[in-house]
């Protein structure tokens, strides 16, 4: 088993905090990754996507506890308490703001691998194409978009005057095999610049991830998220050339978290 993650900055760098945060822990034979991608005034959605992701873990070790097997029902049964603690946090802190959750719990004893998301945080599970030795999306979680305008709202937890959030988390489970490889990103890789570079270049497909994913495993393996990373960036560059540098570009990101895991062995 390999367990890849990788942050940048991103805008982030003018700032003490980034927004995101990553959780990686092994609990029994579940294996548990996943990105928060907080946001609020003067570092609140640190705070709120921090508050998530340790309280995630907390509830899923009591769950455990309590003798859960459904991991379909341990995971809604979290996210209806994690509503509830979560606008409790924010009233008793007197905060605002919010946070997407994206988790993947793989069950290495039957190999199999939940994706759960709530937001516009993304996972991916990249299976090979034996005929033609690359990788495919076997799936992809849908990006949770209420309204884009004058910011990107989506699906997540807290932005308890929002009524108009989707609440339900998308879950989803799939066979793990050997050579799989699972993505979890938050919005800022791939679809998350600032408004200007929105309206300027278009989204990259799912076509472009799968080329700069089996191109880094050909070129990098061993350090495939730096070179994702480092591609997007050039392709917005190339996009922009005149108008951004390459440094103002990366300080035009969103900060983002990226975690990949795969069962093969020692690939880092």
């Amino acid at each position: 088993m390999t367990i890849m993650i990788k942050e940048h900055p991103g805008y982030s760098k003018t700032l003490e905090y980034s927004e995101d945060k990553i959780i990686c822990y092994k609990i029994n034979n579940y294996q548990i990754m996943g990105v928060a991608d907080g946001h609020g005034k003067n570092g609140n959605g640190k705070l709120i996507s921090s508050y998530i992701a340790d309280n995630f873990i907390i509830l899923f070790t009591e769950h455990l506890k309590q003798n859960f097997i459904n991991i379909n029902q341990l995971l809604i049964n979290i996210t209806k308490i994690l509503h509830i603690n979560v606008n409790t946090y924010i009233n008793n802190n007197n905060i605002s703001g919010g946070s997407t959750l994206s988790i993947c719990v793989i069950d290495e004893s039957i190999n199999i691998v939940y994706l759960y998301n709530l937001g516009d945080s993304i996972s991916m599970i990249f299976r090979k194409i034996e005929d033609i030795q690359q990788y495919k999306i076997l799936f992809k979680t849908t990006k949770q978009i209420v309204h884009n305008q004058p910011n990107e709202f989506t699906g997540g937890f807290g932005d308890v005057d929002d009524i108009c959030l989707i609440r339900t988390p998308e879950i989803n489970q799939f066979p793990l095999m050997n050579d799989d490889y699972i993505f979890i990103t938050t919005d800022g890789l791939y679809e998350g610049y600032n408004n200007i570079i929105n309206k300027l270049i278009s989204i990259r497909t799912d076509e472009d991830i799968i080329n700069d994913f089996n191109n880094g495993l050909l070129i990098n393996k061993y350090n495939i998220l730096e070179y994702m990373i480092t591609n997007q960036i050039n392709y917005i560059y190339d996009q922009l050339k005149g108008i951004y540098s390459v440094e103002q570009i990366e300080d035009s990101f969103d900060n983002h978290a990226i975690i990949l895991y795969t069962q093969i062995y020692g690939i880092s």
